[in-house]
């Protein structure tokens, strides 16, 4: 089983001087991608995000010990208070979400495409 993860953007929005990053994960995340994972996202909790965005609308399977590990992560990269918005059309992911109690601490986003001015490279 093979997972991909791509920082998307990281930017300032002029208007807001807003610091966002957007993390697009792919393919099936489990227990044998679960600590490579954990790795490659610690460093968003040095950034000092004021919004958090992780796509998974691209992701075929996920447990729920790796979503653990992406909410944790999350909670790291922004102020207290604050919750990523998690892009999830896929009823696999949103059901994962549920069961574990994981949409109350994210906005859930399940629309079918991006805006054009939203959508990430690459």
């Amino acid at each position: 089983m093979t997972a991909e993860w791509f920082m998307v953007r990281t930017a300032l929005v002029s208007a807001s001087q807003e610091k966002t990053a957007v993390i697009r994960l792919r393919g099936e995340l489990d227990v044998t991608v679960r600590i490579t994972l954990a790795e490659l996202l610690a460093p968003l909790s040095d950034m000092r995000l004021d919004r958090l965005v992780i796509d998974l609308n691209q992701v075929d399977f996920l447990d729920c010990g790796t979503a653990a590990v992406i909410f944790e992560a999350a909670r790291k990269a922004l102020p207290p208070g604050e919750m990523p918005v998690v892009r999830a059309q896929r009823t696999l992911v949103r059901r994962l979400l549920q069961l574990t109690g994981l949409d109350s601490r994210c906005v859930l986003d399940v629309r079918q495409a991006w805006p054009a001015a939203a959508a990430p490279a690459g």
